[in-house]
């Protein structure tokens, strides 16, 4: 009978005394508590951390993504250098395109004005009065056995990209030279606006225009500034410069 007093057994005894009522007689077994205690922690771990992503998760939802600088190597900017270009002609083309669908109204007296060695473009448009550009900073040299005349285009409107085409005359007694060089033929007929130098300005752009050597002892410069949609945007009559030639 000391043996089965002493012996463990797989059941766990609860009495609760509740006076003047009988004592109440709870059995559990060992096991079903060993399992209890193991798991009702891991269980109220799990839920707390489920409370917690789902209230974290809420707030990231509704949140401002964060903005990262985006980083452009060299094809993109080549992309986007391009995409500009072909907005801007595509604005150039619309341009062009009411341009020739309106019928072109006669010239004012004032507006009107005779081009020496151009070819008139259709629908040609005076808008010299409007100041888009300007010319600064001439300077004529001989060099290399060439004339040259630098100067600088200025553009008027801030923050504007202006682009267009360019076209010198060197003029003297008994010459009459075109930058850029064309043939004699086109220069008979008359220059087409679209066959000088192409350019694009925002602020300023530098300007180096090429003649073979003079034979004269002075010469001048004529200046013609069209917008890519074929207007004169400016024009200048330069001074007398002295060719100074070297013996």
């Amino acid at each position: 009978m000391k043996d089965s007093i002493q012996s463990t057994g797989e059941e766990v005894s609860i009495v609760i005394y509740d006076s003047p009522l009988p004592p109440k007689y709870f059995t559990i077994k060992k096991s079903f508590l060993k399992s209890f205690l193991f798991t009702a922690p891991i269980i109220v771990v799990t839920v707390f951390i489920s409370l917690l992503v789902w209230a974290f998760g809420s707030q990231f939802k509704y949140a401002a993504k964060p903005k990262f600088p985006e980083l452009i190597n060299k094809d993109q900017a080549r992309i986007l250098e391009l995409e500009g270009a072909v907005k801007e002609l595509q604005t150039t083309n619309q341009t062009l395109t009411q341009k020739l669908a309106s019928t072109p109204e006669a010239p004012a007296p004032s507006e009107s004005i005779s081009l020496i060695g151009v070819k008139k473009p259709y629908g040609m448009q005076n808008l010299i009065s409007k100041n888009l550009v300007n010319v600064d900073h001439l300077n004529f040299k001989i060099t290399n056995n060439q004339a040259q005349l630098d100067f600088q285009i200025i553009s008027s409107v801030q923050e504007t990209r202006i682009s267009g085409h360019i076209l010198v005359f060197l003029v003297s007694k008994n010459q009459f030279i075109t930058y850029p060089e064309v043939p004699s033929t086109s220069l008979i007929e008359g220059l087409k606006y679209t066959q000088g130098e192409a350019f694009s300005v925002t602020r300023l752009r530098p300007t180096r225009a090429s003649f073979s050597l003079p034979q004269a002892d002075s010469v001048k410069f004529l200046i013609y500034i069209f917008s890519r949609e074929g207007d004169l945007i400016y024009l200048k009559e330069t001074q007398d410069f002295k060719v100074e030639k070297k013996s």
